[in-house]
């Protein structure tokens, strides 16, 4: 709910104060969400989007893969595992993300404010994604470190039930997605 509430709260005081640019950061689990991060942040990217068409204003949502080095990265996680003396834990075999690093994240929000006109979807050209098995394989330097946790349906039926709505409501109908080429 913090995705949903918070973006509501932002969205409306930046709109009250008149400002002219808004991004929002999401995330790729916004894409097909199947885990209620996933399905909060499509709320909060419909959310931004809504009112930019409502209001005429330069709001946009950008879109992450896994930021490198930041907070929320995966292989931190995987690190700290790896010096309890693992294993490395993940919730499905076959689950794969997008890696940038924190210079092309800072980028295509930069990018995102300037190119914004109301309610954009920007989303970085990335290339292929990796495979988190593979990936905490070579961190950890072994098949044996990695454990699959039982992989577990977390969207609720409320969500599932909003979002089925709203893709068959069309009542604001989406812009494509914009994709800005990867910087390197």
């Amino acid at each position: 709910s913090n995705n949903v509430v918070g973006t509501l709260n932002v969205v409306a005081a930046a709109a009250a104060c008149g400002a002219a640019r808004f991004v929002l950061i999401s995330t790729d689990k916004a894409v097909s969400p199947s885990s209620i991060m996933g399905a909060s942040k499509r709320m909060a990217e419909m959310i931004v989007r809504d009112a930019a068409e409502r209001l005429h204003l330069s709001y946009a949502v950008v879109r992450f893969g896994n930021v490198l080095g930041s907070r929320g990265s995966v292989v931190p996680r995987f690190k700290e595992q790896i010096e309890r003396g693992g294993p490395i834990t993940i919730t499905h075999p076959e689950m794969t993300r997008f890696f940038m690093t924190i210079p092309e994240a800072v980028h295509l929000v930069i990018q995102a404010g300037g190119l914004s006109r109301q309610g954009e979807l920007f989303v970085l050209k990335m290339g292929t994604p990796v495979r988190i098995t593979d990936l905490a394989e070579d961190l950890h330097g072994s098949e044996a470190g990695v454990e699959v946790e039982a992989v577990r349906d977390i969207v609720t039926q409320e969500v599932a039930a909003f979002l089925t709505a709203r893709r068959q409501a069309s009542v604001t109908p989406s812009k494509p997605a914009k994709v800005v080429p990867k910087i390197l």
